[in-house]
């Protein structure tokens, strides 16, 4: 009688737990979207632009004495593509960190107004800032993993024109700076490629230029000349 006594006890308790086990639902695991958007998404060196997050891991506020806890982002800028889930530091080396730090709402939403840099120099080399498209990256405070990636598009590049006004055939000297360096240009009148008359066809060092062109034939008035690197 004692042998089976015992092993019915263990019987028991056995169904007990199992019962618990399925009668307590599992926790569902929390999916974060960590969506980003640029306001606007392009603009000068100088210029001020918002990054806004929704539905990122949000900040809590209880009650006191109980602790909140503060969720937070850092925000970078580079010339560099990556994808979410590289990281800062490997896959992107050279970018200017625009905000750190920055918390997150208890909706789990963010909004930072941010500046376009003339330089990236928190990473290592340090880059000038010139026209063409850059990347914002955003990561939970303290971590390297990119989150949400978004494109800003640098609008840079000055032209002066020498004369500013002529008859057809007249020469005309263009100079340019804050380009990309060391590459190509293509020079527009009124929409269309011209040729380069004389000077350079590629950015220095320093992204500046100094070329000619001749006025094609065209009417009086007012015309558009441009330059693309």
């Amino acid at each position: 009688m004692v042998k089976f006594t015992k092993i019915f006890r263990i019987l028991t308790l056995a169904v007990i737990l199992s019962l618990l086990l399925v009668a307590i639902p599992a926790s569902p695991a929390l999916a974060y979207d960590y969506d980003i958007e640029l306001d606007p998404y392009e603009g000068e060196i100088g210029d001020r632009f918002y990054v806004r997050g929704e539905d990122w891991p949000p900040s809590s506020y209880p009650t006191y004495p109980a602790t909140p806890t503060i969720k937070a982002v850092d925000i970078y800028f580079s010339s560099q593509e990556a994808d979410e889930g590289d990281e800062i530091d490997t896959e992107v080396e050279i970018y200017q960190r625009l905000a750190t730090d920055e918390e997150i709402d208890e909706d789990g939403d963010f909004s930072k107004r941010v500046t376009v840099p003339e330089e990236l120099k928190t990473g290592r080399p340090d880059e000038d800032v010139h026209g063409g498209t850059y990347y914002v990256y955003v990561t939970m405070e303290g971590d390297d993993e990119i989150d949400a990636v978004a494109e800003f598009t640098v609008i840079a590049g000055e032209i002066t024109l020498d004369p500013t006004q002529g008859i057809v055939g007249t020469e005309v000297e263009i100079t340019g700076d804050y380009f990309v360096d060391r590459e190509d240009i293509t020079i527009e009148y009124d929409g269309g490629s011209i040729d380069i008359e004389s000077g350079d066809s590629r950015t220095d060092s320093a992204g500046g230029f100094e070329s000619t062109i001749l006025v094609p034939e065209s009417t009086a008035g007012n015309h558009t000349i441009a330059v693309e690197d």
